[in-house]
């Protein structure tokens, strides 16, 4: 299998995995997984401490930019090609929407 079909794969894998989550989550899951999304696909580096305005921003920034779909697109792209480095900026991303995130009723 060559690298483009393996970068494939891991971005069909990724997208099914967002589907099946989106399905069974609850509405605020959803709107945080968006959040996550776009900033992920942000330019701003997600190493250190940041300030919830800088987060917020950062994903209405994407947003307005790539729409939600490019958001999307751009995580998938990054898990094929880079799953590496793509795992631990998700993992940065997460962290930081759930830190300036109101937590969830329940």
């Amino acid at each position: 299998m060559s690298d483009r079909d393996v970068g494939e794969a891991n971005r069909m894998r990724y997208q099914q995995t967002l589907a099946t989550d989106a399905r069974s989550a609850a509405p605020g899951a959803a709107v945080r997984t968006v959040a996550c999304e776009a900033l992920f696909a942000s330019e701003l580096p997600l190493a250190g401490r940041l300030a919830a305005d800088e987060i917020t921003a950062a994903i209405r920034d994407a947003l307005r930019l790539f729409g939600r779909r490019g958001c999307l697109e751009r995580v998938a792209q990054e898990y094929g090609d880079h799953p590496d480095l793509a795992i631990a900026r998700m993992r940065r991303a997460v962290a930081a929407v759930a830190a300036c995130a109101p937590p969830e009723p329940g």
